[in-house]
């Protein structure tokens, strides 16, 4: 067992998992992974859509640097 194989694992079969299980709903997944940076959530910026709904689009992405990080699993015990 290594960091490489755990990283390797939740990119291949826990994340899709998650997606399937939570029908894409990236702030779900997010939470049940302790928000340890492996899903980065971002704002989608000036879209001339009014305020209100600029708020509530988020842009998620995988951020695949953090599987490498040992204190990123232990978040999701926490």
């Amino acid at each position: 067992p290594t960091i490489e194989k755990l990283a390797e694992i939740f990119k291949n079969k826990i994340i899709p998992l998650l997606q399937e299980y939570f029908f894409e709903d990236w702030e779900k997944i997010r939470k049940v992974l302790g928000n340890n940076e492996f899903i980065i959530s971002e704002s989608a910026g000036d879209l001339g859509l009014g305020e209100e709904f600029e708020e509530m689009l988020n842009l998620y992405s995988f951020n695949q640097n953090a599987l490498m990080i040992p204190a990123a699993y232990q978040k999701i015990y926490g």
